[in-house]
């Protein structure tokens, strides 16, 4: 739902307070649709950022990156092949498997939004 904060100010404002309520050591987990660069989507009032300025936005308001991971791509092909009966059905884990293998080598979205989940941590009290 972070997506539909459209406004950075909105979004720090959002995860300051956030932080704020979260005990020290506690976590704030996010799946958020990233992209290669910002893309505002009109009519679903959705702003899809890239990841490195999520990260920014998150240590801004206080967290540390525990992890954060890309789990599926926004359209890939194989999962409408199957969905459309042009694939077996029977080979969805396969194709979810590769989908996360090309996650994990390429790190990025190439041509549309990805989903991505962020780990972040509120730090330890000093002291």
């Amino acid at each position: 739902m972070l997506i539909h904060l459209v406004n950075n100010e909105q979004l720090s404002q959002c995860l300051k307070e956030i932080i704020r309520v979260v005990k020290p050591g506690g976590l704030l987990i996010a799946v958020e649709q990233i992209r290669r660069k910002r893309r505002f989507k009109q009519k679903e009032m959705k702003l899809q950022r890239p990841a490195e300025e999520f990260l920014q936005l998150l240590e801004f308001a206080g967290f540390l990156n525990r992890e954060s991971k890309l789990i599926r791509r926004g359209h890939f092909p194989l999962i409408y092949m199957i969905r459309y009966g042009l694939l077996p059905k029977v080979l969805f884990p396969y194709v979810g498997r590769l989908e996360s293998f090309l996650g994990k080598l390429l790190k990025k979205p190439l041509l549309d939004y990805a989903s991505m989940v962020f780990v972040a941590v509120k730090p330890l009290l000093k002291g």
